[in-house]
């Protein structure tokens, strides 16, 4: 009959082991271990390799349960940046409604690094989209489609998102060219009290093809 593992022990073998995934994935597995050290107590959780096994079920779970419904709110943030970034003719007020809604997406700081040409710099939340609103301002229409997603999270509140982006602008002043470019965009995202905002940007040239 395997050996039995006292609480003491077990928790102990639980604090070492990284809770990964979402914050509501951190608080599910740790519901979990102090579930399972609880049985340990009362001597009903067998050694390993049992427990090694039901620390990874555990963990598994929380991990593909939890992780997705981040995953999608960083997807759907990255879907309303583009659409308030796009332009098409005169828009009237819309730009004012655009700017308010630009507000929600935004930490209080954002960088914009790389291939940025004037736009490289940090931001605050207000300097952000003002800056993009002036930029929209130029172009008659704006064009802006943004390529597959590729998401990673470096920590439970960070999430980095990797994807080309293409744009294509008419200009609505002269002085202005029309623009027809591709950039490889990394962006960054931080979970600040439940909403998923904007921190920084980098931006690569694509060749021409590329």
């Amino acid at each position: 009959m395997p050996g039995r593992c006292s609480g003491t022990g077990l928790a102990a073998k639980l604090s070492q082991f990284p809770v990964r995934g979402t914050p509501r994935a951190a608080r599910y597995t740790r519901r979990m271990g102090r579930l399972i050290v609880r049985r340990a107590e009362r001597g009903t959780v067998p050694q390993a390799p049992y427990l090694a096994l039901m620390l990874v079920l555990v963990v598994g779970a929380a991990w593909w349960l939890m992780r997705p419904d981040a995953e999608s709110r960083v997807r759907d943030a990255h879907e309303e940046l583009r659409r308030l970034l796009i332009r098409s003719g005169d828009e009237g007020n819309a730009s004012l409604l655009s700017a308010r809604a630009l507000q929600g997406l935004f930490a209080d700081s954002c960088e914009v690094s790389g291939d940025a040409e004037a736009l490289t710099g940090t931001y605050s939340r207000d300097e952000m989209v003002g800056t993009i609103i002036r930029v929209r301002g130029i172009f008659e229409s704006i064009e802006l489609t943004f390529g597959e997603l590729e998401i990673e999270f470096p920590a439970d509140d960070d999430a980095v998102a990797e994807f080309p982006a293409v744009l294509v602008g008419r200009s609505a002043q002269a002085g202005f060219e029309d623009i027809s470019e591709t950039r490889r965009v990394t962006s960054r995202m931080r979970n600040v009290e439940g909403s998923w905002l904007f921190y920084a940007f980098r931006l690569e040239r694509t060749p021409p093809g590329g």
